[in-house]
């Protein structure tokens, strides 16, 4: 369909469900649909439509469910979607501006809550944690800064995407303290957080993916890490970790993917990584690991990425390891291998080993 959405959609206000999706208005939303008050659920995304969210969307008393995702809507989310009783909120995909209303915190029935992929600004709003039915919000790829707020109250979070925005500070060990135990992905990658990484107690048993990635954390990497068993994904890479990988690591038998790459580990590599069996990727590189490659590390069957570049190791690469048919397989280029997809030259200057702590002195 294409052309405007009708002004008359306003005169059936016995609709329970509008279904207007997959179609190219290039229209607005008619501010006629406040007038839709037995309205349920509202399906308007991929449409084409654009300009702004009416207010009248507060007038939609029985409204559960909004999808207005992947459309050209703008401007600021009106202050009026707290008076309505949403329990989903999908609006991702847009270019919406402006800062996310603190009205949200109003919504006692709201569950999810997609504003990814748009061009919002200001802080997350605090008050988040009185929608006591919350489980799934993301709002990655924005504009967003500011600090976390506490969401320890929040005992139904599953899901928290926050990736690709400019939030900074630490992240708060009361995202991991709530007393749910329901907590499976967390991304925070691609900010600006500092500190050290919270601790993984054990409400964070269900775990499945902590993405952390490219922020400016340092210090070690907790030793409780091993209490996460359901954990598939662990990223850590583009930070500043140091001191050693943690043997606890080996208690998360359920890993898929280790990144721990660009960071300032030192030590030698433990072997019981080699007892991960599920492990497909594994980015080691640029790092000031020392030592030889783990020989447990041939039990990595199903493995598919190793890289091992841009460290201190020495020897050579196990024959068996060859027999795995790993994809992508890099390490420096002074380290015999036959196998390997590529290496790179090691040529650090004292500075750059001092980065870990190397002495240079003879």
């Amino acid at each position: 369909l294409t052309g405007d959405v009708p002004t008359l959609i306003g005169s059936l206000t016995r609709l329970e469900m509008l279904g207007i999706y997959e179609n190219d208005f290039s229209a607005s939303i008619p501010t006629e649909i406040g007038y839709l008050t037995s309205l349920q659920n509202a399906f308007l995304d991929s449409a084409g439509l654009e300009g702004t969210l009416p207010t009248e969307i507060g007038n939609l008393q029985s409204i559960e469910e909004f999808q207005v995702y992947g459309n050209l809507l703008t401007g600021a989310l009106p202050t009026e979607l707290g008076l309505t009783p949403l329990r989903k909120i999908r609006f991702y995909g847009n270019f919406f501006s402006g800062s996310i209303p603190e009205e949200i915190g109003l919504m006692s029935n709201l569950d999810a809550i997609y504003l990814d992929d748009n061009a919002l600004t200001g802080t997350i709003p605090g008050n988040l944690s009185t929608c006591p039915m919350l489980a799934d919000i993301r709002m990655y790829n924005n504009q967003l800064t500011g600090t976390l707020p506490d969401l320890s109250m929040l005992d139904n979070l599953a899901l928290f995407y926050m990736d690709h925005n400019f939030l900074t500070g630490s992240i708060p060990q009361s995202l991991f303290n709530s007393s749910s135990s329901g907590l499976t992905d967390v991304q925070l990658q691609m900010n600006k957080f500092d500190g050290s990484m919270p601790d993984l107690l054990e409400n964070a048993i269900l775990l499945k993916t902590l993405n952390l990635a490219n922020n400016n954390l340092e210090g070690t990497i907790p030793k409780n890490i091993g209490t996460a068993k359901a954990l598939k994904k662990l990223l850590l890479y583009g930070n500043s970790f140091d001191g050693t990988v943690p043997d606890e690591l080996a208690f998360c038998s359920e890993l898929e993917s280790l990144g721990l790459h660009d960071n300032r580990f030192t030590g030698t590599i433990s072997g019981l990584i080699g007892s991960l069996s599920k492990l497909q990727n594994l980015t080691l590189s640029d790092n000031g690991f020392t030592g030889t490659i783990p020989t447990l590390f041939k039990n990595l069957d199903i493995l598919q990425q190793l890289s091992l570049e841009g460290n201190l190791l020495t020897g050579d690469v196990y024959p068996e390891m060859c027999e795995i048919g790993i994809n992508t397989f890099t390490v420096d280029c002074d380290i015999e291998c036959d196998c390997c997809s590529g290496c790179s030259e090691m040529d650090l200057l004292i500075d750059e080993l001092g980065r870990y702590g190397v002495d240079e002195s003879p």
